[in-house]
C-alpha cells in the first residue's frame, strides 16, 4: 500500500472492524491509536523477551510506548547517511578517499559539486537532503541530533527550540537559500526522491541523503472492537547510484 494512503485506509478499516491482524505504521501514530482504543498493549509480550533482546531493541522501543506501555514493536532501526559519487568528487577537485566530516565541510563540498546553467539556475544540486513532508522532519531531526540537541525533554515538553535547533534549521535552510554571500547548493524543496530524475540526468544530485528503512509491528487484539497495529515502515530512498559508493554522516564542526 502507498504510504500516503495508509492512514485514511487504515482508519476506515479500523472503523469497519476489518483492519489487518498486523500492519505497519509510524511511531507518530501510536498515541492517537491508543487514545481511540485501536491497538493492543504488547507489554506482556515484550516482557517475555530475553534481556539481551530488550537491550538490543532498547533505543527503538520508546517510540512505540504510551503511558509506560508498549503498543508498537520495532522491526528495524533507522539511520541517516550521505552517499556520494567518487567520480563527481574527483571531477570537482575533491578527494573521494577523504570526504568531509563536518557540516561546513559538507556544504563547501556541495558548493563545488553544484552545477548551473548560463542563467545561474541549478541544473545539478550539490547535495540532496529529504524535504518532502515526512523527509524534512527526518532531515531536521538528524541535524538536530548531530548538533547535540533533542526534540523532547524527559518530561515530554518540546526541546528543539534551542540553540542546537536553531543551528540545525539555519544549516538546513542555507542549502536552499545560500549563506554568508554563497549561492544555494540545492533545489527542489518538497520533491520526493521518487520524483527525481535518474542519476544520469543533469539535474540529479551528487551528495544524497540515504535513510535506511524502518518499520514496526504489533499483533491484533482478539477483541472484535480492536485491531492491532504495527509501527510504521518509513519510505525507502535510494542513494545516488555509483560504482564506488561511500557514506559520510554529517557532524558539527569542531
Amino acid at each position: 500500500m502507498d504510504y500516503d494512503n495508509l492512514s485514511p485506509k487504515l482508519s476506515a478499516a479500523l472503523a469497519a472492524g476489518t483492519a489487518p491482524d498486523v500492519f505497519g505504521n509510524g511511531p507518530a501514530a501510536v498515541a492517537d491509536l491508543v487514545t481511540n482504543d485501536r491497538i493492543e498493549d504488547l507489554t506482556p509480550y515484550v516482557d517475555k523477551l530475553s534481556q539481551s533482546d530488550r537491550d538490543d531493541l532498547g533505543a527503538a522501543l520508546p517510540g512505540g510506548q504510551v503511558g509506560g506501555k508498549q503498543y508498537l514493536v520495532p522491526l528495524q532501526m533507522q539511520g541517516q547517511l550521505l552517499a556520494y559519487d567518487k567520480a563527481d568528487f574527483k571531477a570537482a577537485g575533491l578527494d573521494p578517499d577523504n570526504p568531509p566530516t563536518t557540516w561546513e565541510g559538507i556544504r563547501d563540498a556541495a558548493a563545488k559539486l553544484t552545477k548551473r546553467d548560463s542563467s545561474g539556475k541549478i541544473t545539478r544540486s550539490g547535495i540532496l537532503l529529504a524535504t518532502d513532508p515526512i523527509g524534512r522532519q527526518q532531515s531536521f531531526a538528524t541535524l538536530l541530533a548531530s548538533a547535540g540537541g533533542t526534540q523532547l525533554n524527559d518530561d515530554g515538553t518540546t526541546a528543539f527550540n534551542s540553540p542546537q535547533g536553531t543551528a540545525a534549521l539555519d544549516y538546513y535552510t542555507s542549502l536552499y537559500r545560500g549563506w554568508d554571500g554563497n549561492k544555494p547548493v540545492a533545489t527542489g524543496i518538497g520533491v520526493t526522491y521518487s520524483a527525481n530524475p535518474p542519476r544520469s540526468s543533469r539535474s540529479s544530485s551528487t551528495l544524497r541523503q540515504s535513510p535506511t528503512s524502518t518499520s514496526t509491528a504489533s499483533s491484533r487484539s482478539r477483541r472484535p472492537t480492536r485491531s492491532s497495529t504495527s509501527a510504521s515502515s518509513s519510505r525507502r530512498s535510494s542513494p545516488t547510484a555509483s560504482r564506488a559508493r561511500h557514506s559520510v554522516a554529517p557532524v558539527p564542526a569542531s
